[in-house]
């Protein structure tokens, strides 16, 4: 049996993969936003931050509208608790430097799900998902690749980049 077909027996793949784009989408919604505040907001990271941020929050309407099932309460609690986790536990043991790097990964995880869901919804034919897949990407690749052109910016402001998160 193809690969194809033994994931679809245990579930549509492509819905689980929509579902899956919903939690870093959401957080590129929210950690961008306090990662630029915790910066300064006039600071050229936290300015490439805040375009992501505005970027995340039109895009997410349209990505629930394509998930067949909204997302369980369950799956939005776990995606709540990594966040405030992170909020509260893991960023305070961090520089600013490794905080923008972890907000950034995250960044780059949204961007793997939407090239994997785009390569499903087209062999699936699920060309509204393909086309938002490749929408979203056009936008959203140009503004991460801004924030990771921001990276050597803590190379001239050392000691805000070494200071832990507060």
């Amino acid at each position: 049996m193809a690969a194809e077909h033994q994931i679809d027996e245990k579930g549509d793949f492509l819905e689980r993969l929509l579902t899956e784009m919903l939690q870093p989408e959401q957080s590129a919604s929210e950690h961008p936003r306090k990662e630029a505040e915790r910066l300064g907001a006039e600071q050229p990271p936290a300015l490439a931050l805040l375009a992501v941020a505005e970027h995340a929050q039109r895009w997410l309407p349209e990505l629930r509208g394509l998930c067949a099932k909204p997302p369980t309460r369950l799956g939005e609690a776990i995606g709540s608790t990594f966040s405030a986790v992170r909020d509260a536990v893991t960023d305070r043991f961090l520089s600013h430097e490794k905080s923008y790097r972890g907000t950034l990964l995250g960044l780059q995880h949204g961007i793997g799900c939407a090239v994997l869901t785009r390569a499903v919804a087209g062999t699936r034919r699920r060309l509204e998902v393909v086309s938002h897949c490749d929408r979203w990407l056009d936008e959203r690749r140009p503004l991460v690749d801004a924030c990771e052109r921001q990276l050597p910016w803590f190379a001239t402001h050392v000691e805000l980049a070494s200071e832990r998160v507060r």
